[in-house]
């Protein structure tokens, strides 16, 4: 691990400071993150300083490399170390010496003289690792994640160009807490790889071209899927966990036909195939009298009371449909009609069932359970991610469900009303607005969530933000990379989105008509199912718009730019007419680049 820390002079004289870096008895984690044996008091007995290396007990090494003034270690016994350090601030250079503290309380002191003249800074930098070898690595200059994470994929004018960049962060985190090819949603209280988690992590990733990661995990992930089909929930250096959740075979199935939509891999597919085949059993012989997936704790409030979760049977489907048609790609015509007839009694039992519950508990929002027939939006939103609206899916209690979500979330904003926390996964309702086509509360809530980034310029989210930042209180991991990922496919969902409804990519549906201003939005080589998307999109005055879309989709798409008013008009450099509506223009097909010209009524 490397660390660094810069002081920049702002002021108009020289400075001189001193900077002293505490080895402290106390994890990065509190107590009250505490998992195992990580978090709250981690004693330190005896702290030696040989050749540049401060050495932690048989275990830790801290090595800087600029050059420390003096390198002391405290007992506890010496009081105050606020007090002790004024004292060492007095004294001139020390040679170190062991230090020993048989409570286990021991400090390291490392010192460091900085000055920086006006307008300059000064930076200190330190090494930190296990052994003498995760020393060496941590040597390395700084990683640079640009020539990583495509920067020049999406662009816009005014706060678009911040909720982009935060999309490449969020991406760099996703990549920076792998454990080799695992994918995992935190570094230290979650380093366990759940297939939940990796399914929308894939394609997070996948949208951000990068597919080896991807591939990695898949292939990282196969063997613990049980010779019967069944794909365990979670994975860790203990192997598969023993919890049932049901919502894992669906994902599994998701996550390999999204891999093979975005980057084809006829290798890894053949050798998935029986595999796959057996998960799609499994599925069939796991559906109960209900029709639905068997109870499941898929959900963390359903660990008490394991039910019929909804978000597992909308996997299921989303998945089984991904392999019916990756199947009838390839020539697996049984596989792809078994896939096909399971996947339609599935959806028509998940469907009948919520509307069956709703009926019976006088309901005017999608329940996420058949039990608890509980008010849960950010599950929902997964629903019209993976399904989008069909028509057996009722409209208006969709809407019902996002307009009680929003009354709720601006009482809280304005303190209206007591809470106490939220979690971040609400980010991934942005994408649902978007598909409702309810733009500017999705916007919303997007700029509620970049306001709310802890702390704001690393681009992150706890798993549990506390109103009370400061709240001696749970979080999860920081940075939680589950939640990066909803940020990514979020924010991707803004600019273009695949609609199985509408049979198309629907594009700038989410944007912000001051994202227009100057050279508007730039989309360039965007991977979506579709090929890869370019597009740009910017106003002319106020009541016209002009769109340029190079060719590349395979089938149609629906332009929904931001409007003032509704479209008149609707003109093409080379003479097509184009269908549109008030709100919307439609071009089936594209084989040549083309420009239009959108006039509106004001």
């Amino acid at each position: 691990m490397r660390i660094g820390y810069r002081l920049r002079n702002h002021g108009s004289t020289a400075l001189a400071a001193r900077l002293f870096v505490l080895i402290r008895p106390f994890q990065v984690s509190p107590p009250w993150q505490q998992h195992g044996a990580l978090g709250g008091v981690r004693p330190i007995r005896r702290l030696s300083w040989h050749d540049g290396v401060l050495q932690i007990d048989d275990g830790g090494h801290v090595r800087p490399l600029t050059r420390a003034t003096r390198c002391t270690g405290l007992r506890a016994a010496a009081g105050s170390v606020a007090a002790a350090l004024g004292r060492l601030a007095e004294t001139r250079w020390a040679a170190g010496e062991d230090v020993t503290d048989p409570d286990g309380f021991a400090t390291g002191v490392l010192t460091f003289e900085m000055n920086t003249g006006t307008g300059s800074g000064d930076t200190v930098v330190l090494t930190a690792g296990a052994t003498p070898e995760q020393l060496a690595d941590a040597e390395e200059p700084g990683f640079d994640w640009s020539g990583v994470v495509p920067t020049s994929m999406l662009a816009a004018a005014g706060d678009g160009m911040e909720a982009i960049r935060a999309s490449w962060t969020a991406a760099a985190q996703v990549l920076v807490t792998r454990d080799g090819a695992a994918l995992q949603p935190g570094p230290r209280r979650y380093r366990r790889s759940w297939i939940r988690d990796g399914a929308v992590m894939g394609a997070a990733l996948l949208r951000m071209r990068q597919h080896a990661a991807v591939e990695d995990f898949i292939r990282w992930y196969a063997p613990q899927v049980r010779a019967d089909g069944f794909v365990p929930c979670c994975v860790d250096a203990n192997g598969a966990d023993p919890l049932v959740e049901h919502d894992s075979h669906g994902q599994w199935l998701a996550l390999i036909a999204e891999h093979q939509r975005f980057a084809p891999d006829a290798a890894l597919l053949g050798e998935l195939w029986p595999s796959l085949a057996r998960t799609v059993e499994c599925i069939a012989g796991l559906l109960d009298a209900t029709g639905l997936l068997p109870v499941s704790a898929s959900h963390e409030g359903y660990l008490a009371q394991p039910v019929h979760s909804y978000w597992d049977d909308a996997w299921a489907v989303r998945g089984l449909r991904d392999l019916a048609a990756l199947a009838q790609a390839h020539g697996r015509d049984a596989l792809a009609r078994r896939c096909d007839a399971l996947q339609r009694r599935l959806a028509d039992a998940l469907f009948a069932s919520i509307a069956a519950t709703r009926a019976q508990r006088a309901l005017d929002f999608i329940p996420g359970s058949l039990e608890w027939a509980d008010f849960d939006p950010t599950a929902t939103a997964t629903l019209l991610t993976l399904l989008d609206l069909p028509p057996p899916l009722d409209r208006g209690a969709v809407e019902q469900t996002y307009a009680r979500y929003l009354a709720d979330w601006r009482r809280k904003r304005r303190n209206e009303v007591d809470w106490a926390n939220y979690t971040p996964y609400e980010i991934r309702i942005i994408g649902a607005l978007v598909r409702l086509g309810w733009r500017d509360a999705a916007l919303e809530l997007l700029r509620f969530f970049l306001a709310d980034r802890r702390p704001p310029a690393w681009n992150q989210w706890p798993e549990i933000a506390w109103r009370d930042a400061h709240a001696p209180a749970h979080l999860g991991d920081l940075p939680h990379t589950w939640i990066a990922a909803e940020y990514v496919l979020a924010l991707h969902s803004l600019f273009a989105y695949e609609s199985e409804t509408q049979d198309a990519l629907v594009l700038a549906a989410g944007v912000d008509a001051d994202w227009l201003a100057g050279d508007g939005l730039r989309v360039r080589g965007l991977p979506t199912p579709r090929g890869a998307l370019s597009y740009t999109l910017r106003r002319l005055d106020e009541r016209t718009l002009q769109c340029e879309i190079a060719p590349g989709i395979r089938g149609a798409l629906v332009l929904r730019p931001p409007l003032a008013g509704t479209i008149t008009a609707v003109r093409v450099n080379d003479g097509r007419r184009l269908r549109h509506d008030a709100a919307s223009v439609t071009i089936d097909a594209l084989a040549t680049p083309v420009q239009l010209r959108i006039h509106t009524d004001r």
